[in-house]
């Protein structure tokens, strides 16, 4: 992180350029939070608990609220504080220390009792047969110390992940608005958590897309072979929609990384976000194959000669099985599966005679979609989760459009306590859910895959229907 040459535009959304900012526009690079070059309220990461002038008082914020659009860099910000503190580099001397909570782990905690215990469970478990007296002296002293709580900051990673998840005054609930009412705290979130009542802020504060020169700059650092470079920026001159597209560093990192150099470029034009993650999957699918031994004869050379129908076909079980991971976690707001979750999943397409060449989990390990959260741990405590949100999303949206396509009910599972199991016709739930902020990057990949088909068979495709 000391070399990182990656420099997060954080935009000042307490100013008055806030009314200005939240002004009603349909462009692309409003949408997908791309206006970097207009950032003149942007700040410097150091200069985050610097006093400032706000609304004719000078004040030294404690309280900082940052979001940001999926992709653009919230989870690598929360990494950058991290290590901007450890290095004092940002806010020395006002903290003791800085306690980084990735508000996922808040679902699979079991009861109210072991919340510290699932939050702090990575950390502590490098410290031995101590880690129970670890953890009971750090919650007393948070319980009954204020000063210990005025000098620790909370990093607080992922707020839209957890905000309508449990009922108002629930023990879960409680808990997470306790947090987030700690004195010095730095909380980040996708938009859309209005609904949940957070608190009064010091500062709010939004990331922004990159500017030109720093995907130059990543360019430069991440693509070894120049005259690779010098082809994705004439592809890129020559598509000032993807330029926007790659702003958002998620995408510029898939776009880089399924780049083949050897046959000019990506399987197809991407000139909409949907192309876009057609084609990265495409090429990651490609890969898959070869990992899978789906063909033994099948060599890496001639796999890239392999057209995005092929790889679909090839994969289709493990696609089906990445699709229906992908819906069910979005209806449930699942982004971390557990074994459980995997297991309710796993026997719901076998049922359906959904089948795999092997044992279901030890395959989808090997899938470039998945990652496991927990690699050092047993088979039953290990989470999986998506490349990336939007990746769930676009899966998820494969699978609604299948459904869609061919007119037949979504089984909607019960992967949480909170979540009802249920069969529903695609028509009543794009009425039921068309409107929910939580599912405003699916309805665009819904949308997108539909068009994909062509307006020649835009009857049979479902596509007259949808719009």
């Amino acid at each position: 992180m000391n070399s990182c040459y990656i420099n997060l535009a954080i935009q000042d959304r307490s100013s008055t350029a806030r009314a200005k900012h939240e002004t009603t526009t349909f462009s692309l690079e409003a949408r997908l939070r791309l206006e970097a070059g207009q950032m003149s309220g942007s700040i410097q990461l150091q200069d985050l608990f610097q006093r400032r002038q706000r609304a004719g008082k000078t004040i030294e914020p404690r309280r900082i609220f940052i979001q940001g659009r999926a992709g653009i860099g919230k989870s690598t910000l929360c990494k950058k504080i991290t290590y901007e503190f450890l290095n004092g580099r940002i806010c020395d001397g006002m903290f003791d220390r800085l306690l980084w909570l990735p508000l996922r782990k808040l679902q699979s905690a079991a009861d109210e009792s072991r919340i510290w215990q699932r939050l702090l469970d990575d950390e502590l478990s490098h410290s031995g047969g101590d880690s129970e007296i670890l953890l009971e002296a750090f919650v007393n002293q948070l319980d009954e110390d204020r000063t210990f709580r005025k000098r620790t900051l909370f990093l607080l990673d992922g707020l839209d992940e957890v905000a309508l998840r449990w009922p108002e005054g629930s023990p879960m609930h409680r808990f997470l608005v306790n947090l987030l009412t700690m004195p010095s705290v730095i909380v980040t979130s996708k938009p859309q958590t209005k609904t949940l009542d957070i608190g009064n802020f010091d500062l709010e504060l939004e990331t922004v897309g990159f500017l030109p020169i720093q995907v130059q700059e990543y360019l430069r650092h991440c693509v070894e072979d120049r005259s690779t470079v010098v082809k994705i920026n004439n592809f890129l001159d020559m598509r000032p929609l993807v330029q926007d597209l790659v702003c958002i560093p998620i995408q510029l990192d898939a776009f880089c990384h399924t780049w083949q150099s050897g046959n000019g470029g990506l399987t197809m034009d991407p000139n909409t976000v949907t192309t876009l993650y057609h084609s990265i999957c495409t090429e990651l699918g490609k890969k898959d194959i070869v990992r899978l031994e789906k063909i033994q004869e099948l060599h890496l050379n001639n796999v890239n000669l392999l057209g995005s129908f092929e790889v679909k076909d090839m994969l289709e079980h493990k696609e089906r099985y990445l699709e229906n991971f992908a819906f069910q976690g979005l209806h449930s707001n699942v982004i971390e599966f557990s074994s459980q979750h995997q297991d309710i999943v796993g026997e719901h397409l076998h049922r359906q005679m959904v089948r795999l060449n092997g044992p279901f989990k030890i395959v989808l390990e090997k899938l470039s979609f998945l990652r496991s959260s927990d690699s050092d741990k047993s088979a039953q405590r290990q989470y999986v989760h998506f490349l990336h949100l939007t990746f769930q999303e676009f899966f998820a949206a494969r699978f609604f459009v299948r459904h869609w396509q061919h007119n037949v009910k979504i089984s909607c599972l019960k992967l949480e306590p909170m979540v009802d199991a249920e069969d529903i016709m695609p028509k009543a739930f794009l009425r039921r859910e068309k409107y929910n902020p939580q599912y405003h990057m699916f309805w665009r990949f819904v949308t997108g895959l539909i068009q994909m088909e062509g307006i020649s068979n835009a009857h049979d495709n479902g596509l007259q229907a949808f719009f």
